[in-house]
């Protein structure tokens, strides 16, 4: 009898047990799914609004020589293949967030639009009168939305826990044996749900990640359009008509415009090494030439950048090369101090390009990771327009040419020397076996 009592009690609890459980999981199954629905539309909403900024910022460098047409038409492409997906998510969603994203998409779809016509007048109005206003809507509505969904996966989850702490109770009361069962299979629930609380953490952290990025991201742009803009409005109320400041304040402009190209540069550059889309064309670059391509650019706002060295060729790709030498100039103006000096001098079969300043140098206890993405000093990028990108972009570029950057200190000099391979004497078939034994690591 006691026996058949015990049967009885555990099998109602299990029954009970199984029935709460059921339920919960449903819901938190429910909710995951809507919950991994928002965040893929938060996702696309983000990457949206950032690509469409950053078409809008090629399209008027474009204008000016300053960017390839072709990185435009690839930027409004991936614009237009997240607003798809935003698009498609769309339907998952209820009235309201459906509704938010229907009008970002389609404000969203009419800037691309007016952008591709060449219309860049027209696109910024768009962008300034309607583009950002929606993708704040849609982003605030989306984030209640998930704010909910959490919430609710939160309560079922505390459902399921009451639950199964009832039963467990229940259980225990029958026989030692059942005790016995009951904890192992609630060991085992707990550990499954200690994982699972594990997982839902680590992609917490990974959103939270993402939106400090993308806040920092939009900070560091922001600064640079900011006195673009500030510049712009004082030549407008009188300094156009006075030769002096006017030319002053022009040279301001580029250089903001400079720091703003260099951090969209760094952005693509991160974007597509990433994605292994980013190309190296290899080729013998005569590399004084190089070096004379890029500095007069910066000496034009009063740094003295002599460049010394014989006329030496390296293997690189002109256009990656262009991109490192500005982002190491760029980093040693504004955070070393005069004398600048470039200095080429060949290395076994190796050419050594070295960026020297006389600067403080990069505190000790950041050297180790000095060459990794997203560090800073304080709240400043250690590169200058890298948004915390721009040495570890700088060293994956060199790497993928088959050389290198190091740092070193010396006394009171500060310096970043970059290695490539010596050309006409290492040609293309000698590079490939290079990079094949593991060169450039």
């Amino acid at each position: 009898m006691i026996g058949i009592t015990a049967t009885i009690v555990v099998l109602f609890g299990a029954f009970a047990f199984l029935l709460a459980r059921s339920s919960a999981v449903s819901t938190v199954s429910e909710r995951s799914l809507m919950l991994n629905a928002v965040d893929r539309a938060i996702a696309d909403a983000d990457a949206a609004h950032l690509l469409a900024g950053q078409s809008l910022l090629l399209a008027v460098d474009a204008t000016a020589g300053l960017a390839q047409e072709e990185d435009v038409v690839g930027a409004i492409a991936n614009a237009r293949l997240r607003l798809a997906s935003l698009e498609v998510i769309a339907t998952e969603l209820e009235s309201t967030e459906s509704g938010a994203v229907g009008r970002f998409v389609g404000t969203s779809a009419a800037f691309l639009d007016t952008l591709e016509a060449a219309n860049l007048a027209g696109a910024k109005a768009v962008a300034q009168s309607q583009m950002s206003t929606a993708h704040e809507t849609v982003i605030d509505v989306l984030s209640d939305r998930r704010a909910s969904e959490v919430e609710g996966i939160t309560m079922a989850a505390d459902e399921a826990g009451v639950a199964a702490t009832a039963s467990a109770f229940v259980v225990s009361l029958a026989i030692p044996l059942v005790l016995l069962l009951g904890y192992r299979l609630l060991a085992r629930r707990q550990l499954r749900r200690a994982e699972a609380t594990a997982r839902k953490d680590a992609e917490d952290d990974a959103y939270r990640a993402k939106d400090q990025f993308l806040a920092h991201v939009s900070h560091e742009l922001r600064t640079p359009l900011t006195g673009i803009s500030g510049f712009a409005h004082v030549l407008e109320e009188g300094s156009l008509f006075d030769p002096v400041t006017g030319l002053e304040l022009v040279n301001l402009i580029i250089n903001q415009a400079g720091e703003l190209n260099r951090m969209v540069d760094d952005l693509l550059a991160a974007s597509r090494l990433d994605t292994g889309s980013l190309s190296i064309d290899i080729e013998a670059v005569d590399v004084v030439a190089a070096i004379n391509g890029v500095v007069p650019t910066f000496e034009r706002f009063g740094a003295s950048i002599p460049v010394q060295g014989p006329q030496l060729s390296a293997l690189a790709d002109p256009l990656r090369l262009k991109h490192l030498l500005t982002s190491l100039l760029a980093n040693a103006i504004t955070h070393g101090a005069p004398p600048l000096v470039v200095s080429v001098v060949p290395s076994g079969e190796m050419i050594e390009i070295s960026v020297v300043d006389h600067g403080e140098g990069v505190p000790s206890e950041l050297e180790s990771v000095l060459f990794e993405r997203f560090v800073h000093q304080g709240d400043r990028p250690l590169l200058v327009g890298s948004v915390g990108l721009g040495l570890a972009i700088a060293r994956d570029l060199a790497r993928r040419m088959g050389g290198n950057i190091r740092y070193e200190r010396t006394a009171s000099e500060t310096r970043f020397v970059l290695e490539l391979l010596a050309a006409p004497d290492v040609d293309k078939e000698q590079f490939d076996d290079h990079m094949a034994l593991g060169g450039g690591q």
